[in-house]
């Protein structure tokens, strides 16, 4: 199944704000240990075309405890991080849509597994993960993206579908070094096992090299922009080699602050990818879409999204392409509301033809 790592831990304003004045920016104490607990559940159907009409609902609980070295006494910038997961409920794709680019990101059926086990360690401008994680945390993402419920607003197709990235549900052991190596330049490169599917390994606690499957190699380079009024822009540039099937996948993203004031802002994103047709179902990827922070609350409680993903296929389909409208309240920082409308174009995730579906959701978050 191919959908995408909801909660994106690496996030670039962070690398933005980094860039002022250590004393306007005093660090808070760590504690010895940080507790984090999420649920998103969607409330979810298909009103229209597709393989069939439904409703149901499908959720994604994480839970993840860390541990800090630095509180601890022992020696500064590292922490170690061990979570699991729950997905259940409804498979909208499988069942009522039949699309390719999954329309709801937190759909893989019903499986409790280890999702992280992972070591972080500072080191003055290098930072390093090693161990069981998410590719999607680090590479080929976008904040402004991440709105959006279609998966492929979350990484793109063309790596979800074809390269065997450990992305949501299944993550993999893996490695990633990132050079802060000025206040608007990262560098990154990464090696990751590609991930056994729930058939193999249900738990995710089955861990073992298979040449067959081969490992997963990415660098990116990011920049970073703050045009005026702390109008932050991010722009990516990447690569994806798969070892096993010697297939290179090239992407670019970018987002960027148009305007803003105060709590309020407007922002615009794009993503691209590519990869040989001669190789891959799926050999170009493109997204788009614009995201309204505040457009209705003064204090940028709410965000508006409208949005377009389309995957150009090597099949009989040629094209799919979703539409999707969003929109978000936060009531406080522990939940959220989000109703949520895609209108698909020339379903393509089997091999029969469906009329195009219209899928609506209401989705919930809480977190602590």
């Amino acid at each position: 199944m191919k959908t995408l790592c909801l909660s994106c831990i690496l996030m670039n304003v962070a690398h933005n704000l980094s860039a002022q004045s250590p004393d306007s920016l005093p660090e808070p104490p760590r504690r010895l240990f940080d507790f984090e607990a999420t649920y998103t559940g969607d409330f979810a159907g298909n009103a229209m075309g597709g393989i069939q009409h439904g409703f149901g609902f499908l959720g994604y609980a994480t839970m993840n405890i860390t541990f800090n070295t630095e509180a601890a006494g022992w020696w500064k910038g590292g922490s170690l991080t061990i979570g699991g997961a729950s997905t259940h409920g409804a498979t909208p794709t499988d069942s009522w849509l039949g699309d390719f680019q999954v329309a709801d990101n937190i759909e893989a059926g019903n499986h409790i597994f280890l999702q992280n086990i992972y070591f972080q360690q500072n080191i003055g401008p290098v930072d390093i993960t090693a161990g069981l994680h998410d590719f999607n945390a680090a590479y080929a993402f976008l904040d402004h993206a991440s709105l959006f419920l279609n998966s492929s607003f979350g990484i793109n197709s063309v790596l979800a579908s074809s390269f065997d990235v450990p992305i949501f549900p299944i993550n993999s052991w893996g490695l990633t070094v990132n050079w802060n190596a000025t206040p608007w330049l990262n560098i990154r490169a990464g090696a990751y096992d590609s991930p056994l599917g729930f058939d193999e390994n249900p738990y995710n606690i089955k861990w073992r090299f298979r040449p067959d499957k081969g490992a997963v190699i990415a660098g990116e380079i990011e920049f970073l922009t703050n045009i005026r009024q702390e109008m932050a822009g991010t722009y990516k540039i990447g690569t994806v080699y798969q070892t096993a099937k010697r297939l290179i996948e090239v992407h670019f993203c970018g987002e960027q602050i148009l305007w803003k004031r105060q709590e309020r802002n407007l922002a615009l994103f794009l993503t691209a990818a590519w990869t040989p047709k001669a190789k891959s179902e799926n050999f170009v990827h493109w997204s788009a879409g614009m995201h309204f922070t505040g457009i209705f609350s003064k204090k940028g409680k709410d965000c508006l999204g409208l949005a377009c993903t389309s995957s150009w296929l090597n099949n009989d389909f040629g094209q799919e392409t979703a539409l999707e409208f969003t929109y978000q309240y936060t009531f406080n920082e522990h939940f959220y509301l989000q109703p949520d409308i895609q209108y698909i174009i020339t379903p393509a995730g089997t091999e029969e033809t469906y009329k195009n579906p219209l899928f609506m959701a209401l989705r919930l978050g809480i977190s602590f």
